[in-house]
């Protein structure tokens, strides 16, 4: 048998052709798609820029998990293009074991996830550093953006979109959500198609997240008034919309609260200037 291998010069052509390919500019925007490593895993990194920078706070938000993760799409992408149409940035990504991202997702743990935000961090940084990068996260993402952030250093700003910031407590719910919307019937270790992670209840529980938030340097959440609150210390302004939490968020909840968590950041930017 006879093994082919590629020439290097058309390998180097093809490596180009993806560069060129995962990026794009037009309409005052820059984007660019590109994979990172973490924890061993390939994650896939999506960011958004300006063209022209007008301020320079930008974030890096960390997702939810399995069915969120996808469902709140809209609410991701749209605020990473109001950032980067007013003249800021936003890199959204894939955790270990979601979407293009490789990895187990059961097997993922919280200290994977928050590893995982910080490359992302790291990434963006390096990518876009002209821009003062700084994590936030969207229902259990806001969690891991806390204790990022936390293990970061103190002082770090925080935007968090519907908060979900007791991470055991969240799989606990999620579980017995899929549970009820099957009729009891469910596939182990699953909550609506997607893996849960294993020994959920090892998880960090609300108090230990506190705990992290308590060394951040405040922040925004963004919330929908009939939302169960969530503890965070006062250093957080509270912006609450319309509505109440429902795992199929409507699109225009979703594209509210991201509309409204583009203008929290430019108030952010002005308290720290």
């Amino acid at each position: 048998m006879r093994f082919v291998t590629s020439r290097p010069d058309r390998v180097d052509e093809r490596l180009r052709e993806y560069d060129r390919a995962s990026r794009w500019s037009g309409r005052g925007i820059d984007r660019d798609v590109f994979f990172f490593s973490s924890t061993g895993e390939r994650l896939y990194g999506s960011l958004f820029a300006a063209s022209k920078l007008r301020g320079p706070l930008a974030f890096v938000l960390v997702p939810s998990w399995g069915l969120e993760s996808r469902s709140l799409d809209v609410t991701a992408h749209t605020f990473a293009t109001r950032m980067a149409r007013g003249g800021r940035a936003a890199m959204l990504f894939h955790p270990p074991g979601h979407g293009d991202s490789t990895g187990d997702a059961a097997a993922t743990s919280m200290e994977d996830l928050v590893m995982a935000a910080t490359d992302a961090l790291d990434a963006a940084r390096q990518r876009r550093p002209q821009f003062r990068w700084e994590l936030g996260g969207i229902r259990l993402g806001a969690s891991i953006a806390g204790q990022a952030a936390a293990n970061g250093g103190r002082g770090r700003p925080l935007l968090f979109i519907e908060p979900a910031l007791a991470p055991a407590a969240f799989f606990e719910e999620l579980e017995r959500a899929s549970r009820r919307a099957g009729l009891g019937r469910r596939a182990d270790g699953e909550a609506f198609g997607y893996p849960l992670p294993m020994h959920p209840e090892r998880w960090p529980g609300a108090e230990e997240i506190a705990g992290a938030l308590a060394s951040s340097g405040g922040g925004v959440v963004v919330r929908l008034r009939g939302s169960p609150p969530e503890p965070v210390p006062e250093t957080f302004a509270i912006r609450a919309l319309p509505g109440s939490w429902q795992r199929r968020l409507p699109w225009h909840s979703q594209r509210a609260l991201a509309r409204s968590a583009a203008i929290a950041v430019r108030d952010l930017e002005r308290s720290l200037s």
